[in-house]
Parts: structure tokens; C-alpha cells; sequence
């Protein structure tokens, strides 16, 4: 909680790149901790901490903040590429979370075929008609998401 008070969450971009003619066709966000004192941590430190209660919600929320605002400056500079964003199961548990979603993406004007959600697989999740749900109505809406594990 004190890392989001903070704003001590970071994005990382890792591109990926056709190999065939060496473009850069996506990025995917990576989450980083900047500890005050023990420095940069990985998520394998922290998002299965942050799975436990409320604040993956909150972390998910602010790194789709930080990786769409970076995506529009880039987009503005010429740079037409997607977004790979990975989210955990358990965000979309929060009704409200495909709602939150959507209106960042207009409120930035981004089109919803730019933004991929990769959805981890690293907890089993008991109601998976919720989950369902939410992906559904993305989907609906034009956002593309998938599964990795």
C-alpha cells in the first residue's frame, strides 16, 4: 500500500519484434517495486502478496494508468504499436474493474485493438463465472485479452 501511496510502482516495457523484418509490433508492461532502501524488486516479490487481498486491484489499476499514459505519448510520436498488459485473475473479480478499464481507454482515445490483457494463470480462482464475465464484456467492447501461464 505504501508503494502505491508513494507512487513507487514502475513500468518496464519488454518489446516484441517481428523477426521477420525486425519490427516493433508490442510492448508488455512489467511491474517493479522501487523499494526506498532495498531498491528494485521483481513482482515474484510481491504480486502473490498483493493477490491475497484488495490491493492487486489497486496495483492493476495503477499500472493501466502509467502503461496507457506512456502508450499515448508514444503513439504521438509515431509509434503504432500494442500494449500487452498482464492482470491477475483475481481483478476481475471487481465488477467495476471492466467499467474502470474502458474509461481509461476512451478517456486516452486509445483503440481497444491496441491493448491486449494477458490473463495469468499462476492461482486457481474459485468462481470462474465472474471471471468469464468480465473477459466477455471486454471482448464485446473490442478488447482483445488471452491466457499465460
Amino acid at each position: 500500500m505504501r508503494a502505491l501511496e508513494n507512487d513507487d510502482i514502475e513500468v518496464f516495457y519488454q518489446p516484441q519484434v517481428k523477426l521477420r523484418n525486425r519490427k516493433l509490433v508490442c510492448v508488455e508492461a512489467l511491474c517493479r517495486l522501487q523499494h526506498p532502501s532495498l531498491g528494485l524488486i521483481s513482482p515474484d516479490k510481491f504480486i502473490d502478496k498483493s493477490e491475497e487481498t484488495d490491493l492487486i486491484f489497486h496495483l492493476t489499476l495503477n499500472v493501466i494508468d502509467k502503461a496507457s499514459t506512456d502508450w499515448v505519448a508514444w503513439y504521438n510520436q509515431g509509434i503504432d504499436i500494442t500494449l500487452s498488459i498482464y492482470i491477475s485473475p483475481y481483478v476481475l473479480k471487481f465488477s467495476e474493474f471492466t467499467d474502470l478499464f474502458l474509461t481509461k481507454v476512451a478517456e486516452l482515445n486509445i483503440t481497444k485493438n491496441k491493448i491486449f490483457l494477458e490473463v495469468t494463470e499462476s492461482i486457481i480462482v474459485d468462481n470462474y463465472e465472474v471471471e468469464l464475465e468480465a473477459l466477455s464484456r471486454l471482448a464485446i467492447k473490442g478488447v482483445t485479452h488471452g491466457n499465460t501461464k
